[in-house]
């Protein structure tokens, strides 16, 4: 059955047929979850080909083997920000929030969580809070001496930008 499924991911083209076969075999077979993690590096691939939707979808699928997945959980919301969907991303920023182990995690979680608050407008006092957490959580972080996974910290450099945005000062 992975094999099939191998095969299915190899010629995949942007069928919605084929998205609801692989979520179907995998709910019957108890290896899915290393399944899962091919899946997740197809939803990869198809982002990067501009396939968001498609990406989203694999995604989704993903977190149903692995819901606390912060690695799924942060690309879905990055996902749905990109396609234009701040306010479901709202909700994956929050799980992604929660899942995060550590506090590198925890910060990355809250940038997404300030954008998506951001882009969906209307969240302006729930924004300043996060962002007023976010520069505590960063502020630990920085004088702690807690390793930082080199993902995690790509993920904190990149959203550096963001803060002469929110404060308007570029």
């Amino acid at each position: 059955l992975l094999e099939t499924l191998d095969a299915i991911l190899k010629h995949w083209d942007n069928l919605p047929a084929a998205t609801e076969a692989i979520e179907t075999y995998l709910t019957g077979i108890p290896e899915a979850r290393c399944f899962s993690t091919r899946l997740f590096k197809k939803a990869i691939e198809l982002q990067q080909l501009g396939q968001i939707e498609e990406a989203i979808s694999f995604v989704k699928i993903c977190l149903k083997f692995d819901s606390e997945n912060f690695e799924y959980l942060w690309y879905i919301t990055t996902y749905l920000q990109e396609s234009g969907q701040p306010i479901e991303s709202i909700e994956y920023a929050q799980q992604c929030l929660q899942a995060g182990g550590d506090r590198a995690e925890k910060v990355a979680a809250m940038y997404l969580l300030l954008k998506g608050l951001m882009q969906s407008g209307g969240n302006w006092e729930r924004a300043c809070q996060v962002e007023a957490d976010y520069r505590h959580f960063l502020c630990d972080l920085s004088q702690s001496q807690e390793p930082i996974k080199i993902k995690t910290l790509v993920k904190i450099l990149t959203s550096g930008i963001y803060f002469s945005y929110f404060r308007d000062r570029p």
